[in-house]
């Protein structure tokens, strides 16, 4: 098996969330990391992160801070969310399969982990994709995404550098509606009709999610997770990371 570090945060303000998997990734990328990391977290408010390419302008009025994700996609409205994210370097057998087998290899084991608390998960299939966009990452699936009766549940971004892999998202717990309207606009409606949520299939606490993803991923990736925190050197990154990456409300883009 492969040794594995677990990080299992609190929830935390949306720019430190960010900024640790930045920290993560640039640490890694530079050969100063040790094991592959799964961390898990959560949000301590409501929050929008939006793709490292995406503009910041259709979110400013929905009041709630906006963070930007160093990887790409589309936004998403955290806070009733799960958050995964792993970090890895190129010596890893992952790293090598390419973005879409690591897109797979990861949601294997978040549909290993579903099925396995009763919720019948699939892989989205270019056949159940759409071509229809929305600002929102969940109006549709990427190839390798996960759906619950073809509606997503689990979206994923990734980042790769010359030296290491991150690869992180979201897994809804549940919705709010009025904020996705305050967030969405003109396309919530249309994104509550095509994304779901834990609840609306079975009672599961965040607790439960993660028991669940932990024994997934062990068996999905061969993983013997030890859980422990940030080491020195993606500390010093994560005071880095916090500089540059602002949150992005009202004029800040």
């Amino acid at each position: 098996m492969h040794n594995w570090r677990l990080i299992v945060d609190p929830p935390l303000d949306a720019r430190l969330n960010m900024a640790i998997d930045e920290a993560m990734l640039m640490t890694a990328d530079s050969g100063l990391a040790g094991a592959p990391t799964l961390r898990l977290y959560e949000w301590r408010e409501a929050a929008v992160s939006i793709g490292y390419r995406q503009s910041s302008s259709s979110f400013s009025a929905a009041g709630l801070p906006v963070v930007r994700r160093i990887t790409g996609g589309r936004a998403v409205l955290h806070g009733t969310d799960l958050t995964y994210s792993l970090v890895l370097d190129s010596i890893h057998p992952l790293f090598s399969q390419g973005i879409l087998g690591a897109y797979k290899a990861v949601s294997r084991s978040i549909v290993g982990a579903l099925k396995g608390r009763g919720i019948d998960a699939d892989f989205a299939r270019p056949g159940s994709m759409s071509d229809e966009r929305s600002e929102a990452c969940f109006y549709t699936p990427s190839r390798q995404e996960v759906l619950v009766k073809g509606k997503k549940i689990a979206g994923s971004a990734q980042r790769r550098l010359k030296n290491a892999l991150l690869l992180h998202g979201s897994i809804m717990l549940s919705i709010d509606p009025s904020l996705l309207r305050r967030v969405f606009h003109d396309d919530s409606d249309g994104l509550m009709s095509r994304m779901t949520w834990l609840g609306a299939h079975k009672v599961m606490s965040a607790g439960d999610l993660k028991a669940a993803l932990v024994k997934s991923f062990s068996e999905g990736l061969d993983a013997a997770f030890t859980e422990r925190g940030l080491d020195y050197n993606e500390s010093v990154a994560v005071e880095r990371a916090m500089n540059h990456n602002a949150v992005l409300t009202g004029t800040r883009v």
